[in-house]
């Protein structure tokens, strides 16, 4: 039982973690137009490792604190990143997971389409039509960083999350021993 729930604390340990880094340490570095989209890197590689579930749940949390954070539509931060997770845990199947190629080309996409939708509701809804400056200022550096990022964050983060699931099998496997005995 507490096993469960700290398998299920540390993911959101890590998002808050990873929240004040991308909120407060990436901001000090005036030189850089915006900072690398480290949410995006957890939630494209948990649903990548976990599958569409857990993808989702992560995505969830990850966007409803980034909802309590920043968030003027309370809840748009928590479909986006929903959604996310759900698209990239979709691949779990398709793609080995030690393929970076693959996880690098779905933060890629997953970050595009988190700043188009951020464009559409936060800029153009309130007929800011400045695409091209968003574009160039904003998103494609912050896909840049996003993706680097990745190269750093993943390995960590897929070794943990194998961890975890050996530790999940252990306590299953000696659960199902103690039934038969």
């Amino acid at each position: 039982m507490i096993r469960k729930f700290l398998r299920g604390l540390i993911p959101v340990i890590i998002l808050a973690i990873l929240l004040v880094l991308q909120s407060s340490f990436f901001k000090l570095f005036t030189f850089i137009p915006t900072g690398p989209n480290l949410l995006i890197v957890v939630v494209t590689g948990t649903g990548f490792i976990r599958g569409a579930r857990g993808g989702l749940l992560i995505g969830l949390a990850a966007g409803l604190l980034l909802d309590l954070q920043y968030g003027t539509n309370f809840g748009l931060y928590g479909l986006v990143y929903m959604h996310i997770g759900y698209f990239s845990g979709l691949m779990n199947r398709i793609f080995v997971k030690d393929n970076l190629l693959m996880l690098m080309s779905m933060t890629a996409v997953s970050d595009i389409a988190y700043n188009v939708i951020i464009y559409l509701f936060s800029f153009l809804f309130r007929q800011r039509f400045s695409f091209f400056n968003y574009l160039f200022y904003t998103m494609l550096p912050e896909v840049l960083l996003t993706l680097l990022v990745t190269l750093i964050i993943y390995k960590p983060l897929l070794s943990l999350n194998l961890r975890l699931d050996a530790s999940r099998l252990r306590t299953e496997t000696k659960k199902g021993e103690d039934r038969f005995v």
